[in-house]
């Protein structure tokens, strides 16, 4: 009986090692896996860039349009206690466009170009997250709904700060909270 019992642990042992190093082994070669990606053609999409070729004549000479800017690089967590809960919800959420002052940098405005995607409950919650996000920041963050075609004048009075003519085509952050 005794003889059973040492055979029988020793199976176990030898299990709970193979085990053991099968798992070890399937972690590390996953962290080998090769980085084995293609190449996007375009940065924009057909929508975006539409939009980028009518905000390119909106802004002023001093200022330059960046496009798919990661929120985390707008944002910055104001507390350390949470910081990296906190920069976690915004490093992987971008806007489409931010104009910026071409000599400094500086950030000006941000906008999103909001499709049907954004009809989606996902996305809606992601959007209202970015909208709270931006307003608690000082962030400047306007919403257009994605067009064919864009008034210019309006564009330009709601990116400027001329908000008396906004029309139904465009919702900004604020706006948007207050709903």
């Amino acid at each position: 009986m005794d003889s059973v019992l040492i055979v029988f642990i020793i199976i176990l042992v030898v299990g709970y090692c193979f085990l053991s190093l099968l798992i070890f082994f399937k972690r590390n070669n996953a962290k080998e896996i090769k980085p084995e990606y293609e190449l996007n053609k375009y940065l924009l999409t057909k929508n975006e860039q539409n939009f980028y070729k009518v905000l390119n004549k909106i802004i002023s000479e001093d200022e330059i349009i960046c496009a798919k800017v990661r929120l985390a690089d707008i944002l910055k967590p104001k507390k350390r206690a949470h910081f990296k809960i906190l920069f976690n919800k915004v490093s992987q959420k971008h806007i489409d466009f931010v104009i910026c002052n071409k000599a400094t940098m500086e950030i000006k405005a941000g906008i999103e170009l909001d499709d049907s995607s954004h009809n989606k409950p996902k996305t809606i919650k992601r959007d209202i997250f970015v909208n709270e996000a931006c307003l608690n920041a000082g962030f400047k963050l306007h919403r257009i709904k994605s067009k064919r075609t864009y008034n210019i004048e309006i564009l330009k009075n709601l990116i400027k700060g001329k908000k008396d003519e906004i029309n139904t085509m465009v919702r900004t952050s604020e706006s948007q909270n207050n709903q």
